[in-house]
């Protein structure tokens, strides 16, 4: 089982280290830039990528691995970009839907009342009732043309590959137009913030090919932690081709030192924050799995404000159950920090008892696409309060620490199954009987849903 992580430490900066980087980060920016404009309308493809890379490399003297590390960061943008540009069609095809859903059912009233709106057959009431529809199917019309405007130019977005982006953010960019609302003194001010904001990062991709994982920035294992070793590009190499720097890693050093060791893929990422300089390795580890269902698993049902955990045996029979309390509600660190102790605490029992870890599917972004404001607010609250992708996000990664198995089931009926099959007569609650189906599920047993 593999899986990547990103470790941040923050740079010791020496003289020329600090001289290199300055100079050097706006220059690469600048390459970056280029090379995704190129990207967007496809001249690599028409020239080859072999010989647009050495293009690129005779266009502005740098390495030709440089040249590699930026195609390869600049298309991973564009690939994100498209990438949420269709989730974002997928939450707007729900979204048309449900207006439409209700445009239909106006209509509807509105067929109906507007004859007798007509020939004046309507009480104060009724009156009132016709304006409001007709007001709200006037609303509604302009929201479902608006989406369909805009599913429209998704769909071109997605079909022609145009990616729309903006380096230093549009969030930046805007408030040239507005110097005095966003603070700025003067348009050299504003510009300066800018610049400082597009040109703050350095991509350095990895090859478990190269020499400790990376042919332009290399971390070597050392008494008081790594040393690094980063190599100029050719325009920068008047006063030598390297520059050292001594760091450490407040986490995960025995693990960095073991990618090393194995020969690993280390890719690097240099990011300035104000007059902070940060370096971000990337790497993965392998983990092997020590746990199986022969002799039962751990499900979990997880809601608002609580846990529910059942422990199986090998024939799918409850053998352990257990309350899990959340004290703290929301996205707040303390939820978080909560969360997680108590993620641990399941995936630490379950790698104890080789046990795997089954939990529900579960998929929220259609439930968030249809809802409205100001419609069953207390229900637009608790999605956003139920902190789902967090508790997904510690469960996933602990279990791959501990080489914990991680089993995910159809949510389809838990709840309704466990409650008629298990909530009575082993008098459960509906949460625990939904994990005991959940657990079962996951063991290869077919609860059936009743009717």
């Amino acid at each position: 089982m593999k899986r990547m992580y990103a470790v941040s430490t923050r740079l010791d900066m020496t003289d020329g280290l600090k001289e290199y980087l300055e100079d050097y980060i706006v220059f690469h920016n600048s390459i970056e830039r280029r090379v995704f404009h190129d990207l967007c309308h496809d001249i690599p493809k028409e020239m080859g990528m072999g010989r647009y890379i050495t293009h690129i490399c005779n266009s502005y003297g740098i390495l030709k691995r440089t040249a590699n590390s930026i195609r390869y960061d600049m298309q991973g943008r564009i690939n994100a970009y498209l990438e949420l540009k269709k989730t974002e069609l997928s939450q707007i095809s729900i979204k048309i839907q449900s207006v439409r859903k209700k445009f239909v059912k106006l209509e509807s009233s509105m067929s109906e009342l507007k004859p007798l709106a007509r020939d004046n057959m309507l009480d104060k009431k009724g009156l009132s009732k016709y304006k409001n529809v007709r007001s709200s199917l006037y609303h509604q019309k302009n929201r479902l043309n608006k989406l369909c405007q805009r599913k429209s130019v998704l769909e071109q977005q997605i079909k022609y590959k145009r990616v729309s982006f903006c380096f230093g953010t549009k969030k930046l960019f805007d408030p040239q137009n507005r110097l005095d609302e966003n603070g700025f003194k003067s348009h050299d001010g504003w510009l300066h913030t800018f610049q400082k904001k597009r040109d703050s990062g350095i991509f350095f991709l990895g090859s478990g090919d190269e020499s400790y994982g990376n042919q332009i920035l290399q971390l070597k294992p050392c008494e008081d932690g790594f040393l690094l070793q980063l190599r100029k590009d050719r325009p920068y190499e008047n006063n030598g081709k390297y520059l050292f720097t001594d760091i450490r890693f407040r986490y995960m050093e025995k693990e960095i030192i073991s990618a090393l060791n194995n020969n690993q893929s280390m890719t690097y990422r240099i990011s300035r924050k104000g007059r902070k300089w940060y370096l971000t390795v990337m790497f993965s580890i392998d983990t092997d799995i020590v746990t199986d269902s022969k002799s039962g698993v751990i499900g979990i049902d997880y809601n608002n404000r609580f846990m529910e955990l059942v422990e199986t045996d090998s024939s799918g029979n409850m053998i352990y159950a257990e309350h899990i309390h959340l004290d703290y509600h929301g996205t707040g660190n303390k939820a978080e920090s909560e969360i997680k102790e108590k993620i641990s605490g399941i995936v630490k029992a379950a790698f104890e008892k080789k046990k795997n870890i089954v939990m529900e599917d579960l998929d929220f972004r259609k439930k968030k696409a249809w809802q409205n404001k100001g419609e069953n607010a207390g229900y637009n609250r608790m999605l956003h309060l139920f902190d789902y992708h967090r508790y997904t996000f510690w469960l996933d990664n602990l279990c791959i620490k501990y080489g914990v198995r991680l089993m995910k089931v159809n949510p389809a009926y838990t709840s309704v199954i466990g409650k008629k099959k298990y909530g009575h007569s082993r008098k459960l609650t509906i949460h625990r009987a939904a994990a005991l189906v959940i657990a079962r599920r996951g063991q290869g047993y077919n609860d059936k849903f009743i009717a």
